[in-house]
């Protein structure tokens, strides 16, 4: 699915809802859409693809919501990324079930650094991402990652790196 509107200065209310996508390198790619939603879509990267990958690309999107979605990975080489977000603003990504047989999911949601109000939480299921979360602006409060302390890390960030911080979790009981 493609959808470059830098033409008319964005494209309000694009939805992708349901079914499966298989593509070489992304299967949601949108510029500068506005209010868009993508729900419930099975993602996958196919056999005969070559180079990175991106589940979910998006530039210059604005009020967006990315949730229920599921992926799949099938061993194929490069580094592949579930969303990818550049230059977003005031965004949801949540209860997506990211996985990566194999290993090959090197990161789950990439925020670049210009990419601001954008929360991730922890209703995602991240299963063997290298990277659940990059989260690159400069001011990382500027985006609200919830950690998931079901697997037991933190995301922080900074300018120029991205680190994962064990962190020990404690009985409840």
């Amino acid at each position: 699915v493609y959808l470059d509107s830098t033409a008319s200065g964005g494209q309000p209310g694009p939805q992708v809802l349901g079914g499966h996508i298989s593509s070489k390198l992304a299967g949601v790619y949108f510029v500068k859409a506005t209010q868009f939603h993508i729900a419930d879509v099975l993602f996958y990267r196919r056999s005969d693809a070559t180079g990175d990958y991106q589940d979910i690309y998006t530039s210059g999107g604005v009020a967006f919501n990315i949730h229920h979605n599921t992926t799949g990975a099938n061993g194929v080489s490069g580094t592949e990324t579930f969303a990818k977000v550049v230059d977003g603003l005031y965004g949801l990504i949540s209860g997506n079930v990211i996985q990566a047989p194999a290993g090959n999911r090197d990161v789950a949601v990439d925020l670049d650094s210009t990419t601001t109000f954008v929360t991730v939480d922890d209703s995602n299921n991240w299963i063997g991402a290298t990277t659940p979360i990059i989260n690159a602006h400069t001011d990382p409060r500027k985006n609200t990652i919830t950690p998931d302390r079901r697997l037991g890390f933190v995301v922080t960030t900074d300018a120029t790196a991205v680190s994962v911080e064990n962190i020990t979790l404690e009985d409840a009981t």
